[in-house]
């Protein structure tokens, strides 16, 4: 009779902490259940990232007995129902086949040193964990794609999560902009060619590339000369002239980019 009462009393326990079913059993849960059924999250127990005290589930228990709920109660204010420390358990030395945020540029700024919840980003929808571009908006809203073309892509696709810095360098620009030459090992000390793209390029504002972007290294230089005249006189940009990631101008490219506004005359006297 009490080994009957103790296996009994181990099928009921393994029922409620183990298998999802029970949650299901209670018909407030059904869009939970179908949302979890639907998740990447499908073969992980609810109890795994919902936990709840022996304190708290009699709680619930007594409140779902007495008040006959018809809804999830509502979330408490900033509440969180799944903290980080649920998620790590997984995401930080779980099994090989998880994806793993350890080596991680972009969650190693968040959620270690910024010290955002993963919900925050990861739970924006009932078991939706993918995140959206929309949520990066909710912290860098000044930091909007401004460039047309751009406005559709995600903000992941220039800065990387999982590999190495969340600032782009000029490998990520490669991937779309395969058209502009790359730089060489045996050019690489050269003007301009030593920087990465964003260094003048900045998707997130208009005034670059610009006159504004070149000042901030060649302040002296567009006051030499008859830069001043070119520049502020006549209202040009540096991009007038200058063709993009070429730059120097040779006496015979003179010649014919300078004709096209005024008689010719040599760039040693321009200097």
């Amino acid at each position: 009779m009490i080994a009957a009462v103790f296996s009994g009393s181990l099928v009921i326990y393994d029922y409620t902490e183990h298998d999802p079913a029970f949650c299901a059993s209670c018909h407030i849960m059904d869009s939970a259940f179908e949302s979890w059924e639907g998740s990447i999250h499908r073969e992980v127990e609810c109890h795994d990232c919902h936990y709840a005290t022996a304190l708290e589930r009699n709680r619930m228990l007594i409140k779902t007995l007495i008040e006959k709920s018809q809804k999830v109660s509502e979330r408490p204010h900033e509440k969180i129902i799944v903290p980080s420390t649920m998620c790590i358990k997984c995401h930080w030395e779980g099994e090989k086949d998880i994806p793993k945020i350890s080596k991680s540029t972009g969650h190693a700024l968040h959620w270690f040193k910024g010290g955002i919840e993963c919900t925050a980003c990861h739970a924006i929808a009932l078991h939706k964990f993918e995140a959206e571009q929309r949520l990066c908006e909710n912290c860098h809203g000044r930091e909007k794609t401004l460039l047309p073309k751009m406005q559709d892509m995600l903000c992941t696709q220039c800065h990387s999560f999982r590999q190495g810095k969340l600032v782009p360098n000029e490998n990520v620009c490669a991937e779309c902009h395969s058209q502009v030459k790359r730089p060489t090992a045996e050019n690489r000390t050269k003007a301009h060619q030593q920087f990465d793209c964003i260094t003048c390029h900045h998707t997130h504002d208009l005034k670059r590339p610009a006159s504004s972007s070149c000042e901030n290294c060649h302040f002296l230089t567009m006051k030499r000369g008859k830069h001043p005249i070119h520049l502020d006189a006549l209202e040009n940009d540096c991009l007038s002239c200058h063709q993009s990631h070429q730059w120097h101008i040779t006496e015979k490219e003179s010649k014919i980019l300078c004709s096209q506004c005024h008689d010719l005359y040599s760039l040693k006297t321009f200097q």
